[in-house]
């Protein structure tokens, strides 16, 4: 029997707590038909509309200039009509962003990481987590897993685990549902070796992880020709699984990788059910869309900036936020699972992974890790990080795994580089002995540093 899921259940629903209940709705409304689905994902959007005009100073303006609440009545058919909220204007228009009832909501300050290099702060509130812990529940149990299940987390940032110690209520937490912790932060070989032991003993049933931490593991466990535990899971988040990473992932550990796309701001957006690579977009906690420079929506396998509405965050909300992703709209809208939730078809990266060319031509970070870590590496090359400097130049940091491998690929590498970023483009090569991530725990592969298009 499993005690913990017992006592969780039981003491969440002694408090009072909602999250046993989300649960049961999430599981009801992904089993909706597409019409059902659209009338209670518009149900939800109405009401977040008509409460930040009634309680946001900065949004009482905008959804009158735009026209989606008129004498208390909201207007759906205007929403596209709303402009977008950069971080910019996150950043600007803050105060004017807060509910005046975000107390009696229960709110709280948090920030998202620098891997942008602009740290943003915000407000959530106690409803906001429950739905985003609610969401977390139910994902999990999609592939079978349970609260209380035997978990690791490949997990952590600065922020998080800074110190690599716990502190006594997350030693308490990871306790209640029986989970460990190994600080992604620090991926260093001699830490590694530890963290393969410790897997090992421990044998997790599932696991999750930042992408780029399982994926540096997975390298480490193959080139040392080690033995690993396999999991009945391990679901990634906190960068993109491009495809490479999933194969490789899956190949090391033999198990069903879950990708999950999610942000600080927003909480998780969208998941995949392991029927395929696709995610689903999470309709009982945002409104999601991808849109492309004129702010309308993308065609299927057409490329965008992922714009969200976060449906549950009533203390700040965030309408048709720019998380600065890349994304693809779903080719085929069904999955086979069938469940009704929209698809997204992948998650491009950020728009600072992408690298451009003079004409305007956009190289999404796979391009490079599929050349560099997969076709052209052979054992060669253990870490990369690719800088576009300039149009017409392209920095690859490296650390070597073997010399004489490295010097036989290094022209078939350029000669890649060139076809797509055109001919006139030098690639300067720097050998270094470790690449860190970056402040936030992920790991930058890709990094265009020209301004924004």
């Amino acid at each position: 029997m499993n005690w913990r899921k017992c006592v969780i259940d039981l003491l969440l629903r002694a408090t009072g707590n909602a999250i046993p209940r989300y649960v049961e709705e999430i599981a009801r409304v992904d089993a909706l038909t597409p019409a059902e689905l659209e009338a209670y994902h518009g149900a939800k959007l109405e009401k977040l509309l008509f409460l930040a005009h009634r309680d946001v100073p900065y949004y009482r303006d905008i959804l009158e200039e735009s026209g989606v609440v008129r004498g208390g009545k909201v207007r759906l058919d205007r929403f596209e009509h709303v402009p977008p909220l950069t971080r910019e204007t996150l950043g600007r228009e803050r105060k004017r962003l807060l509910s005046t009832r975000r107390v009696e909501r229960k709110c709280f300050e948090n920030s998202s990481g620098g891997s942008t290099g602009e740290p943003v702060r915000f407000v959530q509130d106690a409803e906001y987590r429950r739905w985003n812990m609610a969401d977390k529940i139910y994902r999990k149990s999609i592939g079978g897993q349970e609260i209380g299940d035997v978990e690791l987390r490949l997990w952590g940032s600065e922020r998080d685990l800074l110190d690599g110690r716990e502190t006594l209520a997350t030693r308490w937490r990871n306790f209640l549902y029986n989970r460990k912790e190994l600080n992604a932060f620090r991926m260093s070989r001699e830490n590694m070796g530890r963290y393969v032991a410790f897997w090992n003993a421990y044998r997790p049933a599932w696991v999750d992880a930042y992408v780029d931490a399982i994926d540096i593991l997975g390298a480490y466990i193959r080139e040392e020709e080690l033995s690993i535990h396999s999991p009945r899971g391990i679901a990634v988040t906190a960068g993109t699984l491009y495809p490479r990473i999933r194969a490789a992932v899956e190949e090391v550990f033999r198990c069903t990788v879950y990708n999950r796309y999610g942000s600080r701001e927003a909480g998780d957006m969208a998941y995949s059910c392991g029927a395929d690579a696709r995610l689903h977009v999470s309709p009982w906690n945002h409104h999601l869309e991808i849109l492309d420079e004129r702010m309308r929506p993308v065609g299927p396998g057409e490329s965008g900036r992922v714009h969200v509405t976060t449906l549950n965050n009533h203390s700040m909300p965030l309408i048709r936020y720019d998380t600065g992703d890349i994304a693809v709209a779903a080719v085929d809208p069904v999955c086979s699972c069938g469940r009704s939730a929209s698809l997204i078809e992948k998650i491009e990266g950020r728009e600072m992974s992408l690298f451009r060319t003079r004409e305007g031509k956009r190289i999404p970070g796979e391009f490079f890790i599929h050349f560099i870590g997969v076709v052209f590496n052979e054992g060669a090359i253990r870490k990369y990080q690719v800088i576009q400097e300039d149009y017409d130049r392209v920095r690859i940091r490296v650390v070597v795994a073997d010399g004489d491998a490295f010097a036989s690929v290094t022209g078939k590498i350029e000669s890649a580089i060139r076809r797509v970023m055109g001919d006139d483009c030098r690639v300067v090569w720097d050998h270094v002995e470790d690449i860190e991530p970056s402040p936030s725990g992920k790991y930058m592969y890709t990094i265009c540093e020209l301004g924004a298009s």
